[in-house]
């Protein structure tokens, strides 16, 4: 506090300095009647000053005096000797005054340093409690305020919780973490391998999980051929985390010479502060959406949230007609206890949203259910197909708008939320709260943000089209036979997602393609669907001009132009374009819509996972094709925000970034 004071009038009085030296040179130079003039100032300032600081400094004192008299203390002495430290202050945060007990906890040093209360912490005064670190500390500090000769005076008690805070962070460090850890390509790994083969590969990946929990003094347990238990404490947690759980590359990385494919993990942990058996069940959840992302990653389920971890490889493919066919009993079920059927697609519905829509109605149709496909015409990038189908008066009468799909929607109505998962991706979200029945179908990897109360969440990342799963759904409802301009508007949605059979295909989406064509669907007719007017192609040329090539590999472009009505379609079909230059491994184009909003298509072939890019963006999509929708910025901005992303998704998965510049 000595030192502070002499601090304090040291800085008080640099002003005398100048003064003095302005004075000075003015002898210097000239002895006129103005440097006179100004030594006469200068000593009658100071003098002046010097009596104003000196009364000052009477109030204070008298002030804290009288602070300290008026305080519910029976003597002065009670107050300094008071067992916990107490500082005095005024609505400015100085300190007036402090007892001993203050210095005897945090030191004098970091008492001399506190210039103002402020310092700890910027609501001390205005709020009745706040937790502050002061002297290598923690306190709680509680304030008092009186009003003393007009003025509002503050007692702050400093309650010390550092104990605490120690027994708190050790209790939170040495929590126990459940998580599960699942081989999630097994079947396809040992499905051709001998008996001394697959004990061998397996030993090796036992024992890099064994030596991975020991080196955290974790416990790690098989509990089924493909599975392990691993338990270890919180503190560790943030250790994998930070490092982005290398387990995962490490297992990918093991010479299996025996075996034809690489080995990969997923990791489900559950970390909120609960029982084993809850955090036992949140890991199995944590787990089942790591497989829904494709897996070969870790995904921890937090108080509030999801985090991702790795997942930059494209899974094994993992199909069977087991999954369609349960959807497809599934959804007989559910058609049998309702009256309506209201089918959405995502906003600014494409041919795979609105084909899969006319799909999933041709069933509910034929179920004799009355049916409604919600479809927002303003914002549709799947008009020339609308057009084409609404020519046929049957399949027009099924397209309704907000309005009415609020009337059919009710306790006996099933929703069928199709080619997203996402409630608020959905065209119309508000009219999932008055749904009786839910069901999703969508094949983009799975997010955080999924519809959670669906009845029936037919989920299948592997799949290349929500019309392909459509497409096998209508085979188990026996659905042989529809009108030809159906057929073709599933058949458009597969030829879309696919890039005309070129990404993403395996062989459900053949089988659901010659399934198509025997229902009638014509590939001309599909293919004349995806013409375009030249001013969409205009700007689509105009966005593959002014791309942009960042770190030599990746192609960005903006449209700056005019809101042009196709712009969206031409960002999508730029950004397929620029995957044609050669070297570039992932593209992004960019663009403002009518609402201000910026969007984001992303595309790849899979060296980039654009979907983790523009997961930071909060957008989603598949590794090969994403996108993302920035509101209240600019497309500058927003072109800033993806690089950072760009760079932050490098960082975090060294060996693509080392691919990429080999």
């Amino acid at each position: 506090m000595k030192f502070k004071n002499i601090l304090i009038q040291i800085t008080e009085r640099l002003h005398y300095l100048f003064l003095a030296v302005f004075t000075i040179a003015l002898n210097v130079r000239s002895f006129s009647v103005l440097s006179e003039f100004m030594t006469g100032v200068t000593i009658i300032y100071i003098i002046g000053f010097e009596f104003y600081l000196f009364l000052r400094r009477r109030n204070t004192k008298a002030l804290s005096a009288t602070v300290v008299s008026m305080l519910n203390m029976t003597s002065q002495k009670r107050l300094i000797d008071f067992p916990i430290p107490i500082i005095v202050t005024d609505n400015e945060g100085e300190l007036l005054w402090y007892n001993d007990k203050l210095l005897l906890d945090v030191g004098s040093e970091s008492v001399n340093k506190l210039g103002s209360v402020f310092e700890l912490n910027s609501n001390i005064l205005s709020q009745r409690e706040t937790k502050v670190f002061f002297g290598h500390k923690n306190f709680i500090v509680y304030s008092d305020c009186s009003i003393l000769g007009g003025k509002e005076m503050y007692l702050l008690y400093f309650i010390d919780n550092t104990e605490y805070r120690t027994l708190q962070k050790k209790y939170n460090d040495s929590r126990a973490i459940v998580s599960i850890i699942l081989i999630d390509n097994y079947e396809e790994l040992f499905q051709n391998a001998r008996d001394n083969e697959r004990t061998s590969a397996m030993a090796m990946i036992e024992n890099t999980l064994n030596e991975w929990g020991q080196s955290v003094g974790g416990l790690v347990r098989k509990i089924e051929k493909d599975r392990y238990l691993f338990i270890f404490k919180n503190e560790d947690l943030i250790s994998f985390t930070e490092k982005r759980f290398p387990i995962i590359d490490k297992i990918r990385n093991l010479q299996l010479p025996e075996l034809s494919a690489s080995a990969t993990v997923s990791i489900g942990i559950g970390a909120q502060n609960c029982n084993f058996s809850q955090n036992e069940e949140l890991a199995r959840q944590a787990l089942d959406m790591a497989l829904s992302r494709g897996g070969d990653q870790a995904v921890v389920k937090t108080e509030t949230d999801f985090e991702f971890y790795g997942g930059r490889t494209k899974g094994m493919e993992k199909r069977s007609k087991v999954k369609s066919r349960m959807a497809a009993m599934a959804l007989k079920e559910l058609l049998r206890d309702v009256d309506n059927v209201l089918i959405m697609g995502h906003k600014y519905s494409d041919f795979d949203s609105l084909g899969a829509s006319v799909g999933l109605s041709r069933i509910a149709v034929a179920a004799g259910k009355k049916t409604g496909i919600i479809f927002d015409q303003k914002t549709s990038l799947a008009m020339p197909l609308y057009e084409r189908l609404i020519k046929n008066s049957i399949i027009a009468e099924r397209f309704v708008d907000a309005e009415k799909a609020l009337v059919m929607a009710g306790p006996n109505c099933l929703v069928i939320v199709v080619d997203t998962h996402r409630a608020g991706y959905s065209i119309m979200p508000s009219v999932l709260e008055y749904a009786g029945k839910i069901m999703v179908v969508d094949h983009h990897r799975k997010s955080a943000d999924f519809i959670e109360n669906a009845n029936v969440f037919y989920h299948e990342p592997y799949a290349s089209s929500a019309c392909e799963m459509v497409s096998e759904i209508m085979q188990y409802m026996n659905i042989s036979r529809m009108p030809q301009l159906e057929a073709e508007a599933v058949l458009a949605g597969i030829y879309l997602d696919t890039k005309s059979f070129t990404l993403r295909t395996n062989p459900h989406t053949f089988e659901a393609s010659s399934f198509l064509r025997k229902a009638g669907a014509d590939t001309v007719n599909v293919k004349q669907l995806f013409q375009i007017d030249m001013q969409t192609y205009m700007c689509r040329a105009e966005l593959i001009k002014n791309a942009i090539v960042y770190k030599k590999v990746i192609a960005i472009s903006v449209w700056n132009g005019d809101n042009v009505p196709n712009v969206r379609m031409a960002a999508a079909q730029a950004a397929d374009e620029l995957l044609n230059i050669e070297n570039v491994k992932a593209s992004f184009t960019l663009f403002c819509d009518r609402d201000g909003v910026v969007n984001i298509s992303g595309r790849s072939f899979g060296m980039i996972n654009v979907q983790l890019v523009l997961e930071k963006l909060q957008g989603g999509g598949h590794q090969t094709m994403a996108g993302a929708q920035l509101s209240g910025t600019t497309l500058e901005k927003a072109k800033e925000q993806l690089i950072s992303a760009i760079n932050t998704y490098l960082g975090e998965n060294l060996q693509d970034s080392e691919s990429l510049n080999a």
